[in-house]
């Protein structure tokens, strides 16, 4: 396939892929399977023949529908991708592909439906937030507690409610990309999350799209935090690194809660060969306790992938959603209820 043939391609996918008809197929024949994935490591033996049945009702459709032969165009779509003038509407095509082309982005998407069609609880944000952190936080928790307690005045447009996590994002002024932010209650004690979530050692263990990652440089949490950098897998394009400062403040914004604050660590090393190196303006989290087995989290993104910014927009929702579900099958399978502790 020449470029053209792509982008012929990939409006008439789009144009597909957000038909009320197929929404409604896909849906229809995801809700007979969700149930029967586990949020466990190991994969049950029919998992396999529910993703190739996926994967045979999502190319049937498309071929029937317009002739797309779905196998040369994702043979040709990772090079496409890396192109800073692909067409404007890959970002909405991108999620499914993903699900479509890897196992553990499908069995992601069928517990997220899972556990919306179970959800009873609602996440939202906590008003009155007071503030007094140290000098060297100030700018980057100020900046959390405002984009916060923002609502649609400041902005923030509600992308998804799932009943158990709400994703919105906001305009950057500054950039094309946009900011992105989650309201989630997670079934997971706040401590266990924080022990999961912020402890770069563990990364690899739970997230299955981070290649590696290793702690380059800081003193630790009680002191500067961590260089961490990391290498992630991403379907269908290059592969990213990421070098980012960690650090984590406890009782803010309330006694008890935990706030992550994450962001780009400057520097003048190179990325590592064959990686495109992933800008990251904040990827913040606060975590509050909600009862002895779960928790209510924030988490806010603003990331340049070196995706062109229409696909970032579009599917930083659908990372953010990914996260919680990944953390709360670890908390349950490779943890089994009981996370070691993080270094200090």
């Amino acid at each position: 396939m020449d470029v053209a043939q792509i982008e012929r391609t990939v409006a008439i996918l789009d144009t597909l892929l957000r038909e009320e008809d197929f929404k409604a197929n896909l849906d229809a024949y995801c809700a007979t399977s969700c149930d029967t994935f586990e949020d466990a490591e190991e994969n049950k033996l029919e998992y396999t023949s529910i993703f190739q049945g996926f994967q045979a009702h999502v190319e049937q459709y498309l071929h029937r529908k317009a002739c797309v032969d779905l196998h040369a165009f994702l043979e040709h779509l990772p090079e496409y991708m890396d192109r800073p003038d692909a067409h404007e509407q890959t970002g909405a095509i991108f999620d499914l592909l993903n699900a479509f082309t890897d196992f553990s982005a499908f069995k992601d998407m069928m517990l997220q439906l899972k556990k919306t069609n179970a959800a009873g609880g609602h996440a939202g944000p906590v008003s009155d937030m007071p503030y007094t952190r140290p000098e060297s936080l100030a700018a980057s928790l100020e900046l959390t507690r405002i984009l916060e307690n923002g609502g649609a005045e400041d902005g923030w447009q509600l992308v998804a409610d799932k009943g158990w996590i709400q994703t919105y994002r906001k305009l950057d002024p500054d950039s094309p990309i946009h900011m992105t932010r989650c309201f989630a209650r997670v079934n997971i004690p706040a401590e266990a999350l924080v022990n999961i979530f912020m402890d770069p050692w563990k990364k690899t263990q739970w997230d299955t799209e981070v290649k590696t990652c290793e702690v380059i440089g800081g003193n630790g949490y009680a002191h500067d935090g961590y260089i961490v950098r990391q290498t992630a897998k991403i379907p269908l394009c290059t592969p990213r690194e990421m070098v980012w400062r960690w650090q984590l403040v406890p009782d803010w914004p309330e006694p008890g809660c935990f706030t992550g604050v994450i962001h780009d660590e400057p520097t003048d090393v190179p990325p590592m060969e064959g990686h495109l190196r992933v800008e990251c303006k904040i990827a913040n989290t606060v975590i509050r306790p909600d009862g002895p087995d779960s928790c209510h989290l924030t988490m806010f993104g603003h990331m340049s992938f070196h995706f062109p910014a229409f696909v970032w927009n579009y599917t930083s929702s659908s990372w953010l959603i990914r996260n919680v579900t990944k953390l709360e099958t670890a908390y349950k399978t490779i943890y089994q209820g009981n996370p070691p502790p993080m270094p200090a």
